[in-house]
């Protein structure tokens, strides 16, 4: 399994050039491989697609709050899953 990270962010994180930063980030190979967002804004979402990253958002509880720095999760895009794994974070 490869280690890398997920970004939770709150809902202020936002503006037009996030979407150019994002693409940036994944061309330079510091992108997350998946943002997970209790709302994202129609900016974000563009910036995802554009950049090729996953995004899930829309959770029943906030995100934000649910999941501590560090936890390992899996994310599966398609369902909109996000399960924490065991171990250590």
């Amino acid at each position: 399994m490869r280690t890398c990270h997920t970004w939770v962010r709150p809902p202020t994180w936002t503006g037009v050039a996030s979407a150019w930063m994002l693409r940036e980030m994944k061309d330079r190979g510091m992108a997350p491989l998946a943002l997970l967002l209790n709302a994202a804004n129609p900016i974000l979402a563009q910036g995802a697609a554009f950049a090729g990253l996953v995004l899930v958002d829309r959770f029943p509880t906030d995100i934000t709050r649910s999941l501590a720095s560090g936890q390992r999760v899996r994310v599966d895009p398609r369902s909109g899953e996000v399960a924490v794994l065991p171990g250590e974070s």
